[in-house]
C-alpha cells in the first residue's frame, strides 16, 4: 500500500471529492441543503423543524478550532433556513473520559508560543463515561486560578480578559459537585453562545438511548448484524485498496455495537456476542474481573435485558442508530472517513441510505491563534467596550 490518503487528500482533489460525494458525503453547503429530506421517523425530542441536521461532539469546556468549525458550519445552515432547518447538537456523554484529551483539558498558548493543558476531570476515571463522572470543586478551582495567572501574563487585553473570566467563574468552576458531562456541555453551550452567538439546541446521547426510537433501530441492526459486518468489512477493504483512511478497523464475528459501564467502579468495557447455555448473550469483563452477560432473546425486543440496566452505551455506529431521525450531519475529519464505511453497509443491508453529510469547508484550514474557544473568547479583541454578559 501506498501513501494512505486521509480526509484533507480527498477534499484537496476532485477525483477524492467524487469519492465523497458518490457516498452522500458534501463539501458544498448549496449541495447539502438541496439533499435535505424530512427524516422518516418523527422524535419528540428533536423539535418541531421540518430538517433536523445534527453534529455530534463529545461534550468539551473548550472546544477545539476544528470542532468550532462543525458549530460553524451547523450555525450557517440554520441562518439560510432558518424556518425549516433545526439545528442539534449531539453531545455524546456517553464516550468514556479518554476517549479526547482535548474535551477533558482547556487549552492555553503562551506568548512564548509553549502548548498548555489543564485537565478538568479527577484522577482516576479516564476509563468512566462523562455521564458517570463528577466534578471536583478543588481542581477546577484551581484550574480557575492558573487561567488568571495566564491572563495575569497578557501583553495586552489583560483588563478585558481578567473581567471575563470573573464572569465566567460560576461556569468554570461551580463550587458544588455536579456531573461532568452537564458541566462541560453548559460551559461549552455558553462560550459558542458568546463567538458564535449560536446556540444549538443540544441533547445528550444518554437521553436517546431509552427511546421507542432506538429500541427499533437497534432491533433492525442486530437482525441483520451479521451481514452489516460482512459488508462493513468488505468497504474497508475496498477503501484501503484504493489507498483511503477508513478511521475504523474490521468488525470481528462477536461484534456488537454496545459498551457497558459497570455499576460498581464506573468502567466502560465492549460488549461481545457469546452463546451460554444455548442463548446468545451480550458479555462483558471488566479489568478487575467482574463480568457481566445479558440475553439477546430473539422476541420482540432482544436487547431487554440490556437496555433495562441505562448503563449501556452504543459505540462508533451512533449515527446508524441515529440515521431515520435525522435530516443530515455536520462531520469533522474522522467521522468524514468511517461515514464513507458506515453508509455503504447501511445501504447494502439494510437498505437504508446514509442521510446527506456536510463536511465544513474551513475544516482544513490551517489552524491559528489560541488552540481553545476559551482562550480565544478571553484574549479577543472587545468589540463593544464592555464586558459580555454571560448566559
Amino acid at each position: 500500500m501506498g501513501i494512505v490518503r486521509e480526509l484533507r487528500d480527498l477534499l484537496a482533489t476532485e477525483q477524492g471529492r467524487d469519492l465523497l460525494r458518490s457516498a452522500g458525503i458534501f463539501t458544498v453547503r448549496d449541495e447539502f441543503l438541496s439533499a435535505l429530506r424530512p427524516p422518516q421517523q418523527r422524535s419528540g425530542l428533536l423539535g418541531a423543524q421540518d430538517c433536523p441536521v445534527y453534529l455530534h461532539q463529545q461534550p468539551s469546556p473548550d472546544f477545539r478550532i476544528s470542532v468550532l468549525r462543525k458549530f460553524e458550519a451547523l450555525s450557517a445552515l440554520q441562518r439560510a433556513r432558518p424556518e425549516a432547518l433545526g439545528a442539534v447538537y449531539l453531545a455524546i456523554d456517553t464516550d468514556r473520559a479518554a476517549s479526547s484529551k482535548a474535551a477533558t483539558r482547556i487549552a492555553w498558548l503562551d506568548a512564548a508560543g509553549r502548548r498548555h493543558a489543564l485537565k478538568v476531570t479527577p484522577p482516576g476515571t479516564d476509563l468512566v463515561e462523562f455521564r458517570h463522572v463528577s466534578t471536583d470543586p478543588r481542581q477546577l478551582a484551581r484550574v480557575a486560578a492558573t487561567l488568571e495567572a495566564y491572563v495575569r501574563q497578557m501583553r495586552a487585553g489583560r483588563d478585558a480578559g481578567l473581567a471575563r473570566l470573573r464572569a465566567l467563574r460560576p461556569h468554570l468552576a461551580p463550587d458544588e459537585p455536579i456531573s461532568y458531562a452537564q458541566y462541560a456541555a453548559e460551559l461549552g453551550d455558553t462560550l459558542l453562545h458568546r463567538h458564535l452567538g449560536f446556540r444549538p439546541h443540544r441533547i445528550l446521547v444518554s437521553a436517546l438511548t431509552g427511546t421507542a426510537a432506538m429500541r427499533d433501530a437497534v432491533s433492525v441492526l442486530l437482525a441483520n448484524l451479521d451481514g452489516f459486518v460482512r459488508s462493513f468489512n468488505r468497504r474497508i477493504a475496498q477503501l484501503r485498496s484504493m489507498e483511503v483512511a477508513t478511521a475504523v478497523d474490521p468488525l470481528p464475528d462477536d461484534y456488537l455495537p454496545f459498551f457497558y459501564s459497570c455499576p460498581v467502579d464506573g468502567q466502560r468495557v465492549r460488549l461481545r456476542r457469546q452463546r451460554i447455555g444455548g442463548e446468545d448473550c451480550a458479555v462483558a469483563e471488566t479489568r478487575a474481573g467482574r463480568r457481566y452477560a445479558f440475553p439477546l432473546r430473539r422476541d420482540e425486543f432482544p436487547a431487554a435485558a440490556l437496555f433495562a440496566s441505562a448503563r449501556w452505551s452504543p459505540d462508533v455506529l451512533l449515527p446508524v442508530l441515529l440515521n431515520r431521525q435525522f435530516s443530515g450531519l455536520i462531520a469533522g475529519r474522522s467521522s468524514a472517513l468511517y461515514l464513507l464505511v458506515q453508509g455503504a453497509a447501511m445501504q447494502e443491508v439494510l437498505g437504508m441510505p446514509l442521510v446527506p453529510v456536510l463536511v465544513p469547508e474551513r475544516l482544513g484550514e490551517a489552524e491559528q491563534g489560541p488552540p481553545g474557544l476559551l482562550q480565544r473568547w478571553l484574549v479577543e479583541p472587545d468589540r463593544t467596550g464592555e464586558c459580555p454578559t454571560l448566559g
